[in-house]
């Protein structure tokens, strides 16, 4: 008889004593009808004693087995105990005592836990709530269903795995908020389709079976590492971390570990996380109300000893074992009201032979009641499914990724199974500054005010452009929605393969995992989809052309005068007037010329030309036409003279028309630059594409081709063992191979090549001496939107080498298809068509007109002889306007005022009678 049953059955005599020594008086009184009465309360209050005793008088046992190296678990249990001991704030228990007996089992010893058990079985237990690990809990289990004690376990559902044809009776499972979450963990590698990931967990989550099942069946590389203790074993972690790459590192600990492995203030820093994309920390949600009650209580608790609770940092793992606790609480009070529930006296363990089917009867209906009673925890409501239960909650997932040690987070919630609308991710996109696709500019131009751009806070630029503009409209498609974070390539540099296999530029920035899209005008080659992934291509096939300062061109309407010095112009036009001097001095002097025998003419024909100083000066302009001079002098003197004018035009025309011919034609004599064979055959101008691109890629292939196969042939040619007739085949080509782009690649190298394109520009435009100019070998974006905004330069040479432009991801990443899905939809909208109207239009520049030589001379290198015609002709109406006035007008005037006038009859012309002329005489004197 134990100690309770002793107590009860000692009250109970003692009321019966009483209540007998009371009967016993009365009757000597002969008051027989009051003892009836009396007796009759004495049975009553037996009974009542008796309930009092076996039921108000009722103790709880709960057995709690703990592992021994899980931090604060039999603490976790004391703190729900207390809450259930007092009535007033539980509601529970008002007429019942709980007690706890808390046994902490090494996970090894498994069967000195089982021992503790049963030496407890004496004193009564009413519930085993299990808190060990799956070893312990697999030996506690088969116990209790053994001695049909009620056992309440909470370890992973993994555990259960190991016989699911066994139905266990007395035993059910709460499934521990740190599995589901760990489950969530599965959901997001599973959705993002991860494929490097790694996990760090502590005490709090129950990991010794999850890397066999955790990431089942998911084609996903993974790392398990066990949280460290110390600082420095979390920089140990860390550099595991780095060394093996990982591209997802998932933290599964308490909030308190979290802070110490992320926090700045740590000491940890996570300095080493720089080759980590990112960091995913997993927190629950909690329920407003037991929220509440249960902060409110641990304040009150807290307070007793002069400590304050965090409210702000409550460890999921201290809810859920106040919840598992508060459950069983619940349960029990409701089947001690009911009556439903006794003290069972198990078997002793090691004189067991088969299960009282009392104990199993009271511990399934425990069980039953348990999986009906609603319950809402701290961290959500516990629902069930078969005999294991699972808290349902609502996670928040803070991605934190690091750059130069600064933690940049972003919190989203999920609910049950993730799918893409519940996360909006945050993508790193690189990109560089390469006009119309990217400009970057310290203020946003005016007429861009309602275009996409981004702003980077810290340098202080815009960002706007064709693709900064591709960028957005893909992020705010229906389909996938993300928020991005801009960078910029410092070098400027696309990214080509080095000679030991590694990359540098954009591309390199993806491999390493330092960004996870590139935005640019990124050309699709066979060696770049060796190590990133392309989309489908955004823009049209670019090939490679040739970028050149355009050539100076002088126009000039006079430009026949520009033929002869203007010393030599002024000797011609000196020879002109000495000569037509001299023919007028000489036919006036000469005693043979005709103005001194004008007798001899005898009236029939033209009368001869005196040779004035105006017919002179008419006689040595004609001469030099092909109308001819007309009559030349008649004294030999004269006609010496002229037929000295004679030569010296002859020579001067012809001279001057030689010349002409030549100035006119010259350009046409050195042909321009107009394709890479006219490139490759000339030394004047030095050429070079842009460091790091796809079109130096192309000519050091090309150049590498060239030398693998002179290799071959050379080999082919002496080789010795050749016979007769093979060597003959071979002698057939000297060099069978071109050497075009090793010379090419020779020239570039020593050429310098540009490391930007604004560079490239820069040297286009300030060559190093006026002798040596600069051509630029670049995609025909590039040159076609320069030649566009710049009048200095001119692009040559039809497109060579073509390739689409397309975004990159990173190897195998998901967004592959997203993002190709997204562009499609905007080719087939005619989105991206607008995109590049606008865009290749915006900040265009009118530029004259390239004269093209094949088309002739130009009117603004010949007009001046149409402008000779129109000087002369007005000339020639101002002389008639001044001929009518002379001759006709002032006459008229003349003779109205009473002065003798000249009669137009009278005029003579070289002493001939006409209607017009003007008299020789004028011009004598």
């Amino acid at each position: 008889m134990d100690a309770t049953s002793f107590r009860n059955e000692l009250a109970i005599d003692w009321a019966s004593a009483s209540l007998s020594a009371a009967a016993s008086d009365i009757r000597d009184r002969s008051c027989i009808k009051v003892i009836d009465e009396l007796m009759m309360w004495l049975t009553a209050a037996q009974c009542f004693l008796l309930y009092t005793c076996l039921v108000c008088g009722r103790d709880i046992v709960l057995v709690g087995v703990v592992d021994q190296e899980a931090p604060n678990y039999d603490v976790n249990l004391e703190t729900a105990l207390e809450y259930l001991q007092d009535p007033d704030k539980s509601g529970l228990f008002h007429d019942h005592t709980v007690t706890l007996m808390t046994i902490k089992a090494r996970d090894n010893d498994s069967f000195a836990a089982m021992d503790r058990v049963c030496k407890m079985l004496d004193g009564g237990i009413d519930v085993i709530v299990d808190l060990s690990s799956r070893y312990v809990t697999a030996t506690i289990r088969s116990l209790a269903e053994a001695l049909g004690i009620p056992h309440v376990a909470s370890v992973d559902p993994a555990v259960y795995e190991w016989n699911q044809q066994q139905e266990y009776r007395t035993s059910v499972n709460v499934e521990p908020p740190a599995s589901t979450m760990l489950l969530t963990i599965r959901d997001i590698v599973s959705q993002e389709n991860l494929t490097n990931v790694g996990i760090i967990y502590d005490e709090t989550f129950d990991l010794d079976n999850k890397p066999k099942r955790l990431l089942r069946n998911i084609p996903a590389q993974h790392l398990y590492l066990r949280m460290a203790v110390t600082e420095d074993g979390m920089r140990d972690q860390l550099e595991k971390v780095k060394s093996a790459e990982l591209h997802y590192l998932f933290l599964a600990c308490s909030s308190h570990n979290a802070n110490d492995f992320l926090g700045q203030d740590s000491g940890v820093g996570c300095s080493q996380c720089q080759s980590v994309s990112s960091v995913a920390v997993l927190t629950g949600r909690t329920s407003y109300k037991p929220m509440l009650e249960y902060v409110n209580y641990m304040d009150e608790k807290f307070s007793t000893h002069n400590v304050n609770f965090n409210r702000e940092n409550i460890e999921m793992s201290s809810a859920f074992h106040f919840d598992v606790v508060k459950l069983v609480g619940v349960v029990l009070d409701k089947l001690l009201n009911s009556g439903q529930w006794k003290r069972i006296n198990y078997t002793e363990c090691y004189e067991f032979s088969e299960t009282d089917p009392e104990a199993l009867a009271q511990a399934e209906l425990f069980k039953t009641e348990l999986k009906q009673t609603k319950y809402t925890g701290i961290f959500g409501d516990i629902v069930w499914t078969d005999d294991v239960a699972v808290q349902e909650l609502v996670v928040d997932i803070k991605r934190v990724s690091f750059k130069g040690g600064t933690t940049i987070s972003e919190t989203m919630a999920f609910e049950g199974t993730i799918t893409n609308k519940n996360i909006k991710k945050t993508y790193r996109v690189i990109t560089l500054k390469e006009p119309p696709f990217v400009f970057k500019e310290k203020h946003l131009p005016a007429n861009l005010a309602g275009r996409y751009h981004y702003y980077n806070s810290t340098s202080g630029y815009y960002y706007f452009g064709y693709c900064i503009d591709l960028i957005y409209h893909i992020n705010n498609s229906d389909s996938l929605q993300f928020e991005f974070t801009l960078l910029e390539q410092e070098d400027g540099a696309y990214g080509t393969m080095q000679a030991n296999n590694t990359w540098n530029g954009m591309i390199n920035e993806l491999i390493q995992d330092r960004a996870e899209i590139i935005v640019a005008p990124l050309a699709v080659m066979a060696e770049r989809e060796n190590v990133i992934d392309f989309t489908v291509p955004y823009y049209d096939l670019v090939g490679i052309t040739i970028l050149m300062k355009k050539p100076s061109f002088e126009y000039s309407v006079f430009k026949f005068m520009s033929v002869l010095e203007d010393a030599v112009w002024g000797c011609v036009f000196s020879a002109f007037i000495i000569v037509s001097v001299l023919l007028a001095v000489f036919d006036k002097f000469s005693p043979y010329s005709y103005q001194n025998n004008r007798d001899t003419w005898d009236g029939q024909g033209d009368e001869p030309r005196v040779f004035t100083l105006k017919e002179g000066l008419w006689f040595c302009m004609t001469s030099l036409t092909p109308q001819g001079g007309g009559e030349a002098p008649r004294a030999l003197s004269g006609r010496l003279v002229a037929a000295t004018w004679w030569m010296f035009g002859f020579i001067m025309i012809a001279t001057y028309t030689a010349n002409l011919a030549a100035f006119l034609t010259v350009s046409r004599l050195e042909q321009p630059i107009e394709s890479l064979d006219d490139l490759s055959k000339q030394f004047k101008t030095k050429y070079a594409p842009q460091e790091s691109s796809s079109s130096e890629t192309y000519f050091r292939r090309m150049a590498d081709i060239e030398e693998r196969f002179y290799t071959i042939w050379k080999a082919m040619s002496l080789n010795d063992s050749l016979d007769q007739v093979e060597r003959a085949k071979l002698a057939v080509w000297d060099y069978p191979v071109s050497d075009k782009f090793t010379n090419m690649w020779t020239s570039m190298k020593e050429s310098g090549f540009p490391k930007t394109f604004d560079e490239a520009i820069n040297r286009i435009k300030h060559p190093k001496s006026d002798k040596e100019d600069f051509a630029f070998i670049g995609d025909s974006t590039q040159n076609k939107y320069a030649t566009l905004t710049n009048c200095d330069l001119w692009e040559v040479g039809e497109e060579f080498s073509r390739k689409p432009y397309a975004l990159a991801v990173q190897e195998g990443s998901p967004l592959k298809n997203e993002l190709s899905s997204v562009i499609l939809q905007l080719l087939n909208r005619r989105v991206l068509e607008d995109l590049k109207t606008f865009w290749w239009e915006y900040n265009r520049t009118e530029c004259e007109k390239i004269e093209d030589e094949s088309d002739g001379i130009s009117i603004y290198n010949i007009g001046g002889v149409f402008l000779v015609i129109f000087i002369g002709i007005g000339l020639g109406l101002i002389t008639l306007a001044f001929e009518y006035y002379w001759y006709r007008i002032r006459p008229g005037s003349r003779n109205k005022d009473g002065k003798p006038g000249t009669d137009s009859g009278d005029l003579k012309q070289n002493g001939v009678a006409g209607q017009t002329g003007i008299d020789n005489q004028a011009f004598d004197h």
